[in-house]
């Protein structure tokens, strides 16, 4: 009796973890906040995103992009249209917004007194509804762009050591990051030559290569 007691206990228990697997009961209720929370993710996003209409109108924006159109070094909106700040470039814009299809295409903005801004376009399509043009904008400028991971846990870095990386990476020379943080040149130097033993490498470009994967953005 006990025995079958237990089976009958099995057999009720069973279809709620099924339930839970395949996002049916609770778990589906859960779901459909979704688009909510996606929304969400991304306004707060560090990635710079817009929604275009085929005619260049912009839809939406988070606010990584309405900081980058404020600045107006390169794209704005006026009278609800995306516009190049410097009209000469205008043409090359509107064609590669146009060019925007399924697989991704590129280009690149310049300023004369700002860093390159790299625009990214796809054509998004739905079952209902027009399609809409995805855009997202990489700033070039690496503290704009890059954030990094603690790859100093990864590496068994000091806090010391991770910082003189992280200025490596941004390009500092070594008379940046002595003056940086506040010690000398041969001390900086006795600093990276550790650092390279520690990280088994011979220089910069090695460096790069061996952090790339702890760069988000």
């Amino acid at each position: 009796m006990g025995e079958a007691s237990g089976d009958a206990e099995t057999q009720i228990m069973e279809p709620s973890r099924s339930q839970a697997m395949f996002g049916v009961g609770p778990v589906a209720e859960a779901r459909q906040d979704t688009t909510a929370y996606l929304t969400t993710w991304c306004e707060v996003g560090q990635v710079a995103m817009a929604l275009l209409t085929t005619d260049h109108r912009l839809v939406w924006a988070n606010a990584a992009a309405n900081i980058l159109f404020f600045q107006g070094l390169h794209v704005t909106p006026r009278d609800g249209s995306l516009y190049c700040v410097d009209q000469s470039k205008a043409a090359a814009l509107r064609a590669f917004l146009r060019a925007a299809g399924e697989i991704p295409t590129s280009w690149v903005s310049t300023a004369n007194d700002a860093a390159p801004l790299i625009m990214c376009a796809r054509l998004l399509t739905l079952d209902q509804g027009g399609p809409m043009i995805g855009l997202s904008l990489f700033p070039t400028e690496p503290g704009d762009r890059y954030v990094w991971t603690d790859f100093g846990e990864a590496f068994n870095l000091t806090r010391a050591e991770a910082a003189v990386v992280k200025r490596i990476l941004d390009g500092a020379n070594v008379d940046e990051i002595a003056e940086a943080q506040g010690i000398s040149v041969e001390t900086i130097r006795t600093h990276i030559r550790r650092l390279y033993g520690k990280l088994n490498i011979s220089g910069r470009e090695q460096l790069f290569a061996l952090m790339a994967p702890f760069r988000i953005g």
